[in-house]
């Protein structure tokens, strides 16, 4: 990689550094003065100059046990470090080698001041009092004063200061809440009819308050069903409880459900669908307009910036791309980086610096590692642990033989000349910006010819070459690594994981599946396992992608996540679920398994998040005991999140609850409540707990409107129809026939798991028969679900629920055609249109602030993020680019610790 400034900057940047140098000189001898005290300043922690009420709890609760040596094993060396200071002495316990104790308040600092978010403190006066502007500061600021954002007084409209994406996640969450909410009032009406004598005579008796209101039956009677037979119940998933016979076997009984559903009972989900729809739509248009208003309020370099994606192989000189983009804007360039497809190298440079780590956190405590000379560091290493040594891994010296392999490919590689893969430029004006992009913004098939007639000559790169720009992604979302994937490579890797996404479902489906076959206990402990695992199986997977920019690879992980989650949660319940017991009152029910998810979702998920427990456990018990200070802070990094996983987790609710929403009204209630609480936990773990993370685009925001907010809408009306056609769910239908006369008296009976029954059938009562109800397994499948297509319908459905019905399906299929065109003409329709006409158009106004001008504004520094280090790895010379582009700072080690 390659990053350069102009040179009027960087003429600047060696007269600020000479200023610096002649200080220093004249200084000298104060500065030797005061060394000692400045040590100690540093030592003892005051560098920040933190009060104790700017400060967490969990770092006043850690001052106050640091006293006890069983909670801070180096408390009492760091008593003693500090009185040595004091006197004048520099040594630790004679020996001026010895490395200081490492310091709990220090990794605390570092914890608050680095990993957790700050904003910078300025007195802004508004309606005659004052308040502080929240502008986001850089990782480790202390140039000016910083403090926490504060969990009530951080707007929401602040959220964007982490990422558009960020933002526009905690804004959909808000708007899902309050849709999700009156789509719930909606329905209050089928809640109380479900509640009502009208639905059960005993207005479901025995069940507890939050199951009541649903669609469970609790008035349920033996019938005679002379032509019922044992192998209508012998399919899966089967109901062994439905259908009994007397000891000789001679009478047949099937159970039915006493409850019924009308007009008004298929009316009001029906609103509600319209509702949810025409609702989503217009969040979806205010959403791209809250879009515009993040991208305004945050002045990034992106907003600056056009990206090539085409650049000559050969064009590495930043001086030729700042010439030819100010003779096309007529404005100052004020950044040029040039990214080169030295992937590999970069790769074996980060496996190199993941070994040299690996190796200083073997040496003994008390060494102070070297990383020049590695020799002295592997006799200085710790045995290897027994249980390392079972798994196989490298001691000191297998480790170092390793590093010294990975140095040989290191400086072969090195010598080779790499082509250019990317450029970013960056201008003085967002003005000059948006004037290169509309001047070189071209139809797409003129970029794929690479037609050089489609603009000017002096458009043209070098006088011949047609450049495709764009406006690039913020500069912490840029994957450095996987810039130069050739477009067909990426192809591949879809294909390849997108097969291996669908076999994890696949074998979840199977695994969950066959479960269920065995035991329902069994069956949702795999449900638990293959929900634990799933993330982490598709972070896997997504491995195998390369992305260049975080925002790509996180919308792709989103997709992966999704599509299982909701498989996993609502689809596979439906199906491995006796259709007949759909509304059973016993607690095993399909209803109270769905009122058990809302709950764990409410509660469980939040809680966890606030609570924070792996990252606790690594600030108070692990971090305490680290043996030295650089790998106490690496305790104090804060809990990795993923946005991704924060919208599938929303999808997933939202899902769930339409899928169900005609059985279980009373979800939208748990769910807008589940949306609220998330979106309290989440603010709270973004400000306190999460560690920081690359500013995420509006991918993933997009994905979700343009395709599965559409598709829930899309299965509330399909399944809506489908579950309401089904009432009542016994795949019992009436006839008037009078049962025969061996029918009538008591009978004890006993279905097919044994289970006695005393029952008594009365002359006059009806026999019935075994008729389908599942419409989700009709055969030939139906669609749509309108009773003129279902074979029996007539001796199922009440004369209310065959109206409704029919207006219902021809919905669905309406919901259908709408939804289709909807995505057809926003994504497919505009990418034909981005053939034929060129794409660019502007998004709101541009500012008039100058890119210099702009504090906490980050350049576009190739950087690589590695575990263990708790800066990025640079990768570029940084010397002659002001130290406040780069993005962080690190108060304890120079940048070129981390080149």
């Amino acid at each position: 990689m390659a990053s350069e400034e102009s040179q009027e900057m960087e003429g600047s940047a060696h007269e600020v550094k000479a200023e610096v140098d002649t200080t220093k000189e004249e200084n000298e001898d104060i500065l030797a003065e005061t060394a000692t005290a400045e040590r100690l300043k540093e030592d003892l922690d005051v560098s920040y100059g933190d009060k104790p009420g700017e400060v967490t709890r969990g770092r006043l609760l850690a001052r106050y046990f640091s006293r006890f040596s069983r909670y801070n094993p180096h408390y009492q060396a760091r008593q003693k470090y500090a009185k040595a200071l004091e006197s004048g002495v520099t040594e630790v316990d004679g020996d001026e080698n010895k490395p200081k104790p490492p310091s709990l308040d220090a990794a605390w600092a570092f914890f608050e001041h680095v990993t957790l978010p700050r904003h910078f403190v300025k007195e802004v006066q508004t309606r005659g009092f004052s308040r502080d502007s929240l502008q986001k500061a850089e990782p480790g600021e202390t140039n000016e004063k910083t403090a926490l954002y504060g969990y009530f007084g951080t707007p929401g409209k602040d959220l964007a200061d982490f990422g558009v994406g960020v933002g526009l996640y905690f804004w959909t969450l808000k708007v899902l809440c309050i849709i999700i909410l009156i789509t719930g009032c909606i329905n209050i009406p089928v809640l109380m009819h479900f509640a009502s004598d009208k639905y059960t005579s005993d207005r479901q008796a025995g069940l507890s308050y939050p199951l009541k209101g649903s669609a469970i039956c609790t008035d349920q009677t033996w019938v005679a069903c002379p032509d019922c037979t044992e192998d209508d119940w012998d399919t899966f998933p089967n109901a062994k409880d439905r259908f009994a016979q007397t000891a000789d076997e001679k009478l047949s009984f099937i159970l039915v459900n006493d409850c019924s559903v009308g007009f008004n009972e298929g009316l009001f989900p029906f609103i509600s669908l319209v509702f949810l729809g025409v609702a989503i739509y217009i969040m979806d248009i205010f959403a791209e307009r809250a879009e515009v208003g993040f991208d305004e309020a945050q002045q990034t370099a992106s907003d600056y910036s056009v990206e090539v994606m085409n650049p000559p192989k050969t064009a590495n000189d930043p001086d030729e791309w700042k010439d030819f983009f100010e003779s096309i804007s007529n404005s100052h360039v004020n950044i040029v980086t040039v990214a080169l497809d030295n992937e590999h190298l970069l790769k074996i440079l980060a496996k190199r610096r993941t070994l040299v780590l690996n190796l200083e956190m073997m040496v003994r405590p008390g060494y102070e590692f070297d990383k020049h000379n590695l020799d002295d560091a592997v006799e200085n290493a710790l045995p290897l642990p027994t249980m390392k040594k079972l798994l196989c891994s490298s001691d000191a010296k297998g480790i170092h033989t390793k590093i010294s392999k990975l140095d040989a490919k290191i400086e072969e590689m090195s010598k080779q000349q790499y082509n250019v893969s990317h450029v970013f430029v960056t201008f003085e004006t967002e003005e000059a910006q948006r004037k290169a992009l509309k001047a070189l913004s071209v139809k797409r098939l003129d970029v794929w010819k690479k037609s050089s007639r489609s603009l000017a000559k002096r458009l043209l790169f070098r006088g011949s070459i047609l450049l495709d720009v764009a406006e690039p992604d913020e500069p912490s979302s840029i994957r450095w690594n996987d810039l130069d994937e050739l477009p067909m490579a990426r192809t591949i890797q879809l294909i390849v994981t997108t097969f291996l996404t669908l076999l994890f479902i696949a074998g979840g489906a199977f695994s969950i599946t066959y479960a269920f076959e065995h035991s329902a206990a069994v069956g949702g402990i795999v449900i638990k396992v293959f929900n634990t695992i799933t993330p982490q199986v598709c972070i896997f997977i997504n491995s195998f992608e390369s992305h260049g920019s975080e925002g790509s690879k996180e919308a792709s992980l989103y997709v992966k996540m999704t599509i299982f989650r909701w498989i996993n949660t609502a689809v596979i319940a439906s199906f491995i679920t006796p259709f007949s017991v759909t509304l059973s009152p016993d607690k095993g029910n399909l209803i109270n398994a769905i009122y058990a998810i809302h709950l764990s979702e409410l509660v469980i998920g939040p809680v966890l998040s606030i609570v924070d427990i792996g990252g606790n456990l690594k600030r108070h018990v692990l971090g305490p005991r680290a043996p030295d200070q650089r790998r106490m802070m690496l305790f104090f990094t804060g809990t990795v999140y993923s946005i991704a996983e924060r919208y599938t987790d929303m999808t997933k609710i939202l899902f769930l609850t339409v899928w169900y929403g005609t059985i279980y009204p009373l979800g939208f209630f748990f769910a807008a409540l589940t949306m609220f609480v998330t979106y309290l936990a989440d603010k709270y773990s973004l400000l306190r707990t999460w560690a920081p993370a690359p500013f995420i685009g509006t991918q993933i925001s997009e994905l979700s409107r343009n395709i599965f907010f559409p598709i829930t809408i899309l299965v509330y009306a399909v399944v809506g129809t489908y579950l309401f056609g089904s009432f009542p769910f016994d795949n019992a239908c009436s006839t008037d026939t009078v049962v025969p006369s061996d029918y009538e008296g008591m009978h004890t009976i006993f279905d097919l798991d044994n289970e006695s029954y005393n029952i008594t059938i009365a002359a006059d009562n009806n026999v019935a028969y075994y008729c389908h109800q599942d419409l989700f397994r009709q055969n030939p499948v139906v669609f749509p679900a309108v009773p003129s297509f279902i074979e029996d319908s007539a001796n199922w459905m009440t004369s209310g629920q065959k109206d409704i019905s029919s207006i219902y399906g021809w919905s669905s299929v309406g919901a259908l055609v709408l939804i289709f065109f909807l995505v057809m003409s926003r994504d497919v329709l505009s990418f034909f249109k981005s053939l034929f006409v060129p794409p660019y158009r502007e998004s709101g106004k541009p500012t008039r602030q100058p890119f210099s001008e702009v504090e906490e504004i980050f350049a576009y520094i190739p950087q690589v993020k590695l575990a263990g280090y708790a800066f990025p790895l640079i990768a570029c010379d940084v010397s002659g680019i002001k130290e406040g582009l780069i993005g962080w700072k690190d108060q304890h080690n120079s940048y070129d610790f981390y080149n």
